[in-house]
């Protein structure tokens, strides 16, 4: 996958919330993504030509709403770049995908964070397009010397819809607010200069694929993406 802004934070404290409907449907209960000053707040992504790369750079901090009924609000801490992510089969398929959003958000930010200490293959899906977009992402960070700056908290995520397409396949859909802070190459001094530090809204379709007991992302697609606003928070 790729990032729009190629930038990702590692909080040790992580939170997504989940909207999402009955499974098998793609709708979202969650209020329409709105950002003040918007007359016309779009209820979904606009279709636009779709565009693979690597994932958003953006980590949950805080729910920006309370979760329906049916769905739940899940906290991971992250200790390693290497920890490979884990799916309870017993929780309802919409939390399943939830947790695993969650951390492979958890993990993609680690490892933009010290990309020389990340292994891709733990937390994506073998053979597939998100772990080849990786790897090659990784690579080009490693030569240029650009990291994320860690404990950024303004980012988070919304999973707004999860629905399974066959027994080993599902699909969700997030809407990523990244406030994340890309820098480069520390300097003799130990200081490293900021190389990107605007923020973005972006919607992204995940798509997942069951791999043992566990859902891995296997591709990612951008939706829609927007400059400078926060879009994802129903109260902005």
């Amino acid at each position: 996958m790729t990032s729009v802004r190629g930038c990702l934070a590692v909080l040790a404290l992580v939170m997504v919330t989940c909207a999402c409907g009955n499974e098998g449907s793609t709708g979202s209960t969650t209020p329409a993504p709105r950002h003040t000053g918007s007359t016309t707040p779009p209820t979904q992504p606009p279709p636009s030509t779709p565009a693979t790369a690597p994932p958003p750079t953006v980590l949950p901090t805080t729910p920006p709403t309370t979760p329906s009924p049916n769905s739940s609000t899940s906290t991971s801490t992250s200790t390693s770049t290497t920890t490979a992510p884990t799916t309870t089969s017993t929780l309802p398929l919409d939390d399943q995908i939830e947790k695993a959003i969650q951390d492979y958000l958890l993990a993609y930010r680690a490892c933009v964070e010290a990309p020389n200490e990340c292994d891709p293959s733990l937390f994506l899906a073998p053979s597939s397009d998100a772990l080849t977009t990786m790897t090659a992402y990784l690579t080009d960070l490693r030569r240029t010397g650009n990291h994320l700056r860690p404990g950024d908290n303004r980012s988070y995520a919304v999973v707004l819809s999860v629905a399974r397409r066959t027994q080993s396949a599902a699909v969700a859909t997030s809407c990523v607010f990244d406030a994340a802070v890309m820098l480069g190459p520390s300097s003799p001094s130990g200081t490293a200069p900021v190389v990107d530090s605007s923020v973005v809204t972006v919607f992204i379709d995940h798509e997942l694929v069951l791999v043992g007991d566990r859902w891995l992302v296997s591709r990612e697609t951008q939706t829609q993406s927007v400059d400078g606003e926060d879009l994802c928070s129903p109260a902005s």
